[in-house]
């Protein structure tokens, strides 16, 4: 892991780092998109795919945007 301090050069190295950490980013957003499961009641009722599940319990639904989409917008 590369640690930026201040009056440092910016190096191609450091340009990688951001570019992976972005890459990084996109792959947990791919992983927790929203899904409309909708209905004439409900007619937009966003869960999260990523963190929505079916279990022995029956389905465990996650509204949409869940914790980790938060925590990347900067909610919590």
């Amino acid at each position: 892991m590369i640690i930026f301090t201040q009056n440092q050069p910016i190096t191609f190295e450091h340009i990688d780092a951001v570019k992976e950490l972005a890459d990084k980013i996109k792959r947990v957003r791919a992983l927790h998109k929203p899904v409309n499961i909708g209905s004439d009641g409900f007619p937009e009722w966003l869960i999260c795919e990523g963190c929505s599940h079916k279990d022995l319990d029956g389905d465990q639904l996650v509204n949409y945007p869940c914790d980790t989409i938060k925590a990347l917008d900067g909610e919590q």
